[in-house]
């Protein structure tokens, strides 16, 4: 999926990465925005420099979902808990309007 911001297009994508232990459940699931041509990190998940990615949970994320609004772009996915009893805690809307590539 491509997020774009005026003329630039970045990649948009989620994965997941199991347990070591395959009687466990979860694992940790990450969102990464990239270039599309480099892959170089072109957002700041909120610690101040560009990371190709971050961890957004235990559980498999949904792919990423652009919605555009007249307020600007804004990406959408879920993810499934391991453990669905334990209180689940919202992250947030990843704000693609500052996202530069």
């Amino acid at each position: 999926m491509y997020c774009v911001r005026d003329a630039h297009a970045s990649a948009c994508v989620s994965s997941f990465t199991p347990n070591d232990d395959p009687s466990l459940p979860g694992g940790v699931g990450r969102l990464y925005v990239l270039n599309y041509l480099t892959g170089e990190a072109v957002f700041d998940f909120g610690g101040g420099e560009l990371m190709r990615s971050d961890v957004i949970g235990g559980g498999i994320p949904s792919k990423p979902v652009m919605v555009i609004t007249e307020e600007g772009q804004r990406l959408f996915l879920s993810i499934g808990g391991a453990n669905p009893e334990d209180e689940s805690e919202e992250v947030g809307v990843v704000d693609t309007a500052v996202i530069d590539t």
